[in-house]
């Protein structure tokens, strides 16, 4: 309807473009949802993305009908701007008909998906925005390091310096906030591991193969990639988080992410999506059937010289 019709006709399209700044206006007014009948007759929903507070895009899908469709107003609209009446028709028959809870359903998964993307990105932005800077505070704190940790001794993302020798000579005031381990408590490498992993085989893990990235890293002179851990904090709760690094003569600074709210978006969407799609199969099995036993009835009716009771579209 839309690709081989409406957005071809200069007229129609043109109704198209002001029907989708209709929808993204409404976006601006604070609605979570808003379903609107294009001036071409179908029905758009737009929802906004909101990620860290902003909006920054609006989420479109479309096109479906509530209802069944108006064909006198299609028949109609075909003969105005001269679009071949049976294939329009044709269109018009494969457009899908939704209640409102579906549509508002499927609109809430796909948003889920959507700012989870969203923000996935943003955060491995912001990590490269943070590598960035700490390489050039690095620079300028080779004339002054007590000046270097001072600028990273905020920063709001757990930070660690260890030195070659295996201790850790510094830890800024976030690592201590997110995983509760104070300075005094894990000098070394060998402290932090032990208490980060209390299991031994899944230290022996980590220890292997955060060592081998690594290795990698010094070898190519480049910061490690992005290594996904369980770290124990002192209070027994358990965080995932992402770890980075990146050496300069020997010292490592390390750089961690906590994804522990993400993972748990991540499991809940996979649940979700699994919910769905047993729903659909459900869904789309149980229609196949009622539509076969309407044909069955029609049948019937028809051999014993009566009307058919049901209407079926194919």
């Amino acid at each position: 309807m839309c690709t081989e019709f409406h957005r071809i006709n200069p007229e129609t399209s043109k109704k198209c473009t002001i029907s989708d700044t209709e929808l993204a206006n409404k976006m601006g007014e604070g609605e979570k949802y808003h379903f609107y009948k294009c001036l071409n007759g179908l029905v758009d929903v737009a929802m906004p993305v909101v990620i860290n507070g902003e909006h920054v895009a609006n989420l479109f899908s479309g096109q479906f009908f509530f209802e069944e469709p108006d064909i006198p107003f299609f028949k109609k609209q075909a003969k105005k701007y001269g679009f071949d009446e049976n294939k329009y028709l044709d269109a018009l028959s494969k457009v899908p008909i939704f209640s409102q809870e579906k549509v508002k359903n499927a609109m809430d998964f796909l948003l889920n998906m959507t700012q989870l993307i969203s923000e996935t990105t943003f955060q491995k932005l912001e990590q490269m925005e943070l590598n960035k800077n700490i390489r050039e505070s690095e620079v300028k704190a080779k004339e002054s390091e007590e000046k270097f940790r001072k600028s990273i001794e905020n920063f709001p993302i757990p930070i660690t310096i260890a030195e070659k020798d295996g201790k850790l000579s510094f830890l800024n005031k976030q690592f201590i906030q997110v995983f509760g381990y104070t300075h005094q408590e894990i000098p070394s490498m060998e402290e932090w591991f032990t208490k980060a992993y209390p299991d031994n085989e899944y230290r022996n893990f980590v220890i292997h193969d955060w060592g081998q990235e690594v290795e990698r890293s010094i070898k190519n002179d480049v910061p490690t990639g992005y290594k996904e851990y369980l770290i124990t904090c002192k209070n027994g709760e358990i965080k995932t988080v992402t770890l980075s690094a990146y050496f300069e003569k020997g010292t490592a600074y390390e750089v961690f992410r906590d994804i522990t709210d993400r993972k748990q978006a991540e499991n809940a969407l996979l649940a979700k999506m699994a919910e769905l799609e047993r729903f659909f199969k459900f869904t789309v099995g149980r229609e196949i059937t009622m539509v076969e036993l309407k044909k069955e009835i029609n049948n019937l009716l028809k051999k014993l010289g009566e009307d058919p009771k049901y209407k079926i579209v194919e």
